[in-house]
């Protein structure tokens, strides 16, 4: 038995088990959609899986949270996916916008997958990873101006590492000074009392993503 579709949302520092786990049941024709935040995810399972179609999918606007056993859903939110390995991938595309339609789940198709990936990892870099360290729910970061001042400089310093690896040549990214005014607005969107995922993760002492936001960032910059 092989799957028509694999959606792959485990966290990062599983992504490598969890390719190995599924190998038996990806065949030809599987379509792989990843849910992975960060910006290494996608090439990891295009590596492991060259022959395959594989999509790019990232979650917008949800607000989950997770305490033990126990998951709690506040928003649904929607699912942006597009092709990311420059394969004729149209037809796949709109084959799973219209299964995950069947499955009650909303999604956008974007043609720019690869934009929209870097500014979710600025996002993480700067309000995740500051908001997680300093205890800080969604609606307590724009009451800490402080807070919001090392959320600023900490994605001046990811833009500017990007600006570089850019005229390099070595990696095609293109973020500005507007994304960080964008990730500081999209705030707005998450319940005030909603926590970031990477907050509830040490809360409850689970591994963080860590190493694929800041890790990522010092290893591009070397």
């Amino acid at each position: 038995w092989k799957s028509d579709l694999l959606l792959v949302c485990v966290k990062n520092e599983q992504l490598d088990d969890a390719l190995k786990d599924v190998k038996n049941v990806v065949g030809t024709n599987t379509i792989i959609l990843s849910l992975l935040s960060g910006v290494s995810a996608v090439s990891k399972i295009e590596s492991a899986f060259p022959d395959n179609i594989t999509l790019s999918g990232m979650a917008i606007g949800l607000d989950v949270a997770r305490e033990d056993q126990t998951i709690v859903s506040n928003a649904l939110g929607k699912m942006d996916i597009s092709g990311s390995n420059g394969k004729f991938v149209e037809v796949q595309v709109n084959a799973v916008k219209e299964c995950l339609a069947n499955a009650g789940i909303d999604s956008e198709v974007l043609n720019d997958a690869n934009s929209q990936m870097w500014k979710r990892w600025l996002f993480n870099i700067g309000i995740n990873q500051v908001a997680s360290i300093l205890g800080l729910k969604y609606g307590q970061i724009a009451q800490v101006q402080s807070a919001v001042g090392i959320m600023r400089l900490v994605m001046q310093e990811a833009i500017g590492v990007t600006t570089e690896i850019n005229k390099m040549g070595i990696l095609k990214v293109q973020l500005s000074a507007q994304d960080i005014e964008d990730a500081l607005a999209s705030l707005s969107y998450y319940p005030a009392f909603s926590k970031p995922s990477m907050l509830q993760d040490f809360e409850a002492k689970r591994k963080t993503e860590v190493e694929s936001f800041s890790g990522m960032l010092l290893n591009i910059s070397k």
